[in-house]
């Protein structure tokens, strides 16, 4: 697995996990205001799938699917970022395919801006990361308890990873992953 797959797997996993934790929530509650992200739960939620839409669009020169509205329930947004991130890791893999060339190629951004074709896929990744801490720290001021912390070594163990790949852990360790 080299890194992008790896920050691909761990962006996708977290997300998910963070989408899912708010599901028990209010309408209240996922539109309480904070200073932190778009300002709501729910607001951060939409704007992360839209900016992934976004981009993959640019990434793959065509139009943006429709934007997902801001009031979207979290079912809704769960299935949307599903398959916004399915079509990104999918474009994000030609473009690694393509070598230095393709990723070192440029476009002109919706503000009249070159932007490269490969700084474009690490955008989309690092966004959705800084969003991930948005979501968690929304989750935590909402009350929700018992939070995963979102890092990659964390997806590795509670996705199974480390067994697949022969980690050994220490005789007697309880893995709160397996339960």
């Amino acid at each position: 697995m080299d890194m992008i797959e790896r920050s691909l797997g761990h962006g996708r996993w977290f997300s998910e996990y963070f989408l899912k934790a708010a599901l028990p929530l209010s309408d209240d509650q996922l539109d309480r205001e904070f200073d932190i992200g778009q300002r709501t739960y729910r607001k951060t939620a939409v704007h992360t799938v839209n900016v992934i839409e976004a981009e993959t669009a640019r990434l793959l020169g065509a139009p943006p699917a429709e934007r997902l509205p801001e009031d979207a329930s979290i079912p809704d947004t769960i299935e949307a970022y599903r398959i916004a991130y399915d079509r990104f890791e999918g474009a994000a893999r030609e473009i690694i395919a393509g070598g230095n060339e393709k990723q070192e190629a440029t476009y002109v951004d919706n503000y009249g801006i070159p932007q490269s074709y490969g700084g474009t896929v690490l955008f989309v990744i690092t966004q959705n990361v800084l969003r991930l801490s948005e979501l968690r720290q929304f989750l935590e001021r909402l009350g929700v308890e018992n939070l995963m912390e979102g890092d990659v070594q964390e997806w590795e163990h509670f996705a199974g990873l480390i067994d697949q790949w022969g980690g050994q852990y220490p005789e007697g360790f309880v893995r709160p992953w397996a339960s």
